[in-house]
């Protein structure tokens, strides 16, 4: 009998790529940048050319040259003007965060997340135009990218919060959003290879091949795709049962009202908001900075800069996997409890980083051991993922997605913090010792995240979600935790008519 693909599976994978789309759009001007205003081989020229800084605020393109270097349209942005422009993307991304999560709630992630994808690319390939348009064009087609992509996380933590069974919560959310780290990847690659061409002066090839993906991507996101395993046309009544084990969704049928003051007297919830901001701060060091410090700093070009600044994401996706199923494996023992393991791993993810940052500047002009400390910093500090960023779903399934969304929001305030953080630290300079105050800052902020989420975090389901009652009623969390899937309680009877599930 041949193998059929179990529909939950079909979400992760098509959502995994869709983190890719998400993480490409997101992180692509912290390459292209570079080869936009000093060139693709800026570092090999044996001509110079003329660098004007703006006096208005507009793109400068230089066209002293009449060959075909690709240099002879480089857009001369100065280091501040740079900063302004990757900044511009997060001031769209906070604005969302909030309400997307119960947005979702009330109308569907699928409603939301797919298209907000497919807007983000489209609206990509009018970058390059952008760009030569003006600094305002730039920053208002980057914000409003920012503005369709604030809602992606909050969505698909709201999506995985009813797709997810209890016993395989941590891979599938790690699996999922290992897309992220993974667009990274392939978006330093990608722009590292096209930049280098000449033809339409490469930079603006990998925007138009993120759109192009974009647009396929939502084919399928669109026929396999659904709100709930409920409501999914194509789903068995066998894995209907698996994904439902042990849960209580009686009320599903109807939107629960949102519990807000209940919310903001759960200490557990700022245990996130604090974990989640301080680790994000870790990261827009690691995706925004760490070109400008192998390029800058150790002198690596473009291409090679592409690919060493791929290797810690390509890294972190990998390690985030394994770590989510080591989590549920132990999980499945009983050895620890949920909310150990959760404290457990995101302590590694906040301590191993920290240490990775403090060492980086005292290893000096070394491109392989710094590229080794980054790779190792970026492994650690995925555990992150199985532990705090997981942790939503724990608290409440069926708000999840405003969890997310509201821990989502104040954790990237980092995104644009950290580029006024390497401009009043560092600049235009070159010296490690400059750099290593943003390095060292870095690792106090992670210090403290970790030990503030070590203190107060907890896994156990608070009692102002709905799903508790039956937690509360039939068994304990902890039994459910300990217990493999196959010996949990059935809580729901199901009537199935014409694959749709009746509770």
């Amino acid at each position: 009998m041949a193998y059929r693909l179990r529909m939950r599976y079909a979400v992760a994978i098509i959502s995994f790529f869709g983190f890719i789309l998400n993480h490409s759009l997101k992180n692509v001007t912290n390459v292209t940048l570079v080869a936009m205003t000093e060139g693709a081989h800026h570092a090999d020229h044996q001509h110079t050319h003329k660098y004007n800084q703006p006096t208005n605020g507009t793109a400068e393109i230089s066209t002293s040259s009449s060959n075909d270097s690709p240099d002879d349209h480089l857009i001369h942005w100065d280091p501040q003007t740079r900063n302004s422009i990757q900044s511009a993307f997060f001031f769209g991304y906070i604005v969302l965060q909030l309400p997307a999560g119960r947005i979702a709630e009330l109308v569907g992630s699928r409603h939301i997340f797919g298209p907000a994808i497919l807007c983000s690319s489209l609206l990509g390939t009018l970058f390059p135009l952008a760009a030569r348009s003006g600094v305002f064009w730039t920053k208002l087609v980057r914000g409003l990218q920012g503005l369709c992509l604030g809602v992606t996380f909050p969505c698909m933590h709201g999506l995985l919060s009813q797709w997810a069974p209890i016993t395989e919560r941590s891979l599938m959310v790690t699996s999922v959003f290992a897309g992220g780290p993974m667009g990274i990847v392939v978006v330093e690659i990608l722009s590292g290879y096209l930049s280098g061409l000449t033809w339409m002066d490469g930079w603006p090839l990998v925007y138009y091949a993120i759109g192009i993906f974009g647009a396929i991507w939502y084919v399928f996101w669109y026929i396999y795709v659904y709100n709930s395993p409920e409501t999914h046309p194509m789903i068995t009544k066998e894995e209907l049962r698996e994904i439902n084990e042990g849960r209580n969704k009686s009320n599903k049928n109807k939107k629960e009202p949102l519990p807000w003051l209940k919310m903001l007297g759960t200490i557990e919830i700022y245990a996130i908001i604090v974990a989640h901001t301080t680790f994000a701060w870790t990261m827009y060091v690691t995706v925004i900075q760490e070109p400008n410090y192998m390029s800058g700093v150790l002198g690596v070009d473009i291409e090679e800069n592409g690919l060493l600044s791929s290797l810690p994401h390509l890294a972190f996706a990998l390690s985030s996997i394994c770590f989510g199923y080591i989590c549920d494996y132990l999980r499945k023992t009983g050895r620890l409890s949920v909310t150990k393991l959760r404290k457990i791993f995101n302590t590694i993810g906040a301590i191993g980083p920290a240490i990775c940052y403090i060492i980086i500047p005292h290893l000096g002009h070394g491109k392989v051991m710094v590229n080794i400390l980054f790779v190792v910093a970026m492994v650690l500090s995925s555990s992150t993922v199985t532990g705090s960023s997981t942790n939503h779903v724990d608290l409440s399934p069926t708000f999840a997605g405003t969890l997310m969304g509201v821990s989502n929001f104040f954790s990237n305030i980092p995104g644009v913090l950290v580029s006024e953080a390497h401009s009043l630290m560092v600049g235009e300079s070159k010296e490690i010792k400059d750099w290593s105050y943003l390095f060292y800052l870095t690792s106090l902020i992670g210090l403290f995240g970790g030990m503030f989420y070590a203190i107060f975090a907890s896994s156990k389901i608070q009692p102002w979600d709905p799903e508790s009652e039956a937690h509360q009623s039939d068994y304990n969390q902890n039994e459910i935790n300990k217990q493999p899937s196959s010996e949990l309680p059935k809580q729901i009877v199901f009537n199935v008519d014409e694959n749709r599930a009746r509770f």
